[in-house]
């Protein structure tokens, strides 16, 4: 009986095996088959993942555009600012020469840095040793001046002066100059003693040629002398002009 009990067992266990074994074989093709999917294909959930590519999105793309754009706009408003800029201060701004000269009066005599335009010349009527001999100046020294318009926007106070000078005696304002007369010694400027006083010519506009010309005079703190026209030419009026820095300014009665 015992033998017959341990056949029984040892079917029973075989049994077992191929029951387990047959599993294992339905089972393994399934996992191998899933495995090989989810590696050649990713499944729907990972194909929604964020992407890594740093490619702009379409409102990046837009920004960058517009930025680019804003950008050379900007460029360009300010290379167009800047070209007005010098295109009006070359229109406006009159070109330095070392001379000038006056209608019927002549060249001046006293070289120097001119830039006139409204004002049409200065024509300084002595020559420069006749001035230095006036002032005492060195034997080194050359007489030299430097003249140039001047305007509300660059020099409001000196305007409001002669604006107000003008004004009382019912006089027009044609135009205004900074005469700067002095002294050369080498590369050094150096003014003049304001008693020094050297007749000078100043163009007078065709405008204005015929009318009754005056000249004011802005000196420090603002003080205004009325010059009154020492010639009889039209096209110009002689003052005299003194040494230093001041303003002078045409105006037409």
């Amino acid at each position: 009986m015992k033998g017959d009990d341990n056949v029984m067992n040892m079917k029973f266990v075989k049994k077992i095996l191929a029951v387990t074994l047959a599993a294992s074989l339905m089972v393994a093709p399934a996992v191998t088959a899933g495995a090989t999917t989810g590696s050649s294909e990713p499944s729907q959930s990972d194909s929604t993942a964020p992407s890594t590519d740093v490619e702009p999105s379409k409102s990046d793309s837009q920004k960058t555009e517009t930025t680019t754009t804003e950008s050379t706009s900007s460029s360009n408003s300010e290379s167009s600012s800047a070209s007005g800029s010098e295109s009006s201060g070359g229109s406006s701004a009159p070109a330095v020469t070392p001379t000038s000269s006056v209608p019927g009066v002549g060249k001046s005599n006293v070289a120097g840095a001119y830039s006139l335009k409204t004002i049409p010349g200065a024509a300084v009527k002595l020559s420069g040793a006749e001035i230095a001999q006036q002032a005492g100046l060195a034997s080194n020294a050359t007489v030299f001046v430097r003249v140039y318009e001047i305007n509300a926007a660059g020099s409001p106070l000196a305007l409001k002066s002669i604006n107000n000078a003008i004004a009382s005696v019912g006089g027009t304002y044609i135009g205004a100059v900074n005469f700067d007369f002095g002294q050369k010694v080498g590369a050094k400027f150096q003014n003049l003693p304001e008693d020094v006083e050297v007749p000078v010519a100043f163009g007078v506009p065709k405008a204005y040629q015929g009318k009754k010309i005056g000249i004011v005079q802005i000196g420090k703190l603002g003080a205004t002398k009325i010059l009154e026209d020492q010639d009889d030419n039209p096209a110009s009026i002689t003052v005299p002009v003194s040494g230093g820095l001041h303003a002078y300014a045409l105006f037409a009665y």
